[in-house]
């Protein structure tokens, strides 16, 4: 039991950090780039382009962020959880959990396919030349963390006593 805690501590970890970095990093670009723009009268177009790389991938690592919480940070209704106890509780949720899984499966083959298709026509961003695929690796990533998300908290499940 504590093996599987440090794991989940350790992903934990890893999206606090990521995405403590990249929303301080977008918060310094943009304060960079409003100060040049109204102080200084220069704007750089390499602001925009870093902020919305970093954005897709806060966006979607966000995804999974939100699965941390119990009620999964989305909107649910709650009717037959509510009315259900125990052993049935809990196989209701692990069902949920399991369609959960598979729409993020349906989306991770998106993901490939999108990226496999911007890496094939070389695409990238004007200003810097960053490589779509990799600001779409963002997509991909995401829906791994929700992925693994969602199988910690069925397993967690599985072993607790509702």
């Amino acid at each position: 039991m504590k093996n599987s805690n440090d794991k989940e501590n350790i992903f934990r970890l890893l999206e606090d950090f990521f995405l403590i970095i990249t929303g301080t990093t977008m918060l310094m670009i943009v304060t960079y780039d409003v100060i040049n723009r109204y102080f200084f009268a220069n704007a750089f177009p390499w602001t925009h382009e870093v902020i919305r790389c970093l954005y897709v991938w806060v966006c979607f690592i966000g995804i999974s962020y939100t699965e941390r919480s119990e009620n999964s940070g989305v909107i649910s209704i709650t009717y037959f959880e509510e009315k259900l106890s125990g052993f049935k509780r809990k196989i209701l949720l692990v069902i949920q959990n399991i369609i959960n899984i598979i729409f993020y499966l349906i989306l991770i083959s998106a993901s490939i396919d999108i990226i496999r298709m911007s890496y094939i026509r070389n695409a990238s961003t004007t200003t810097l030349n960053i490589p779509y695929w990799l600001i779409y690796s963002g997509f991909l990533v995401g829906m791994i963390f929700s992925v693994i998300r969602k199988l910690m908290k069925s397993f967690t499940l599985l072993r607790s006593n509702i």
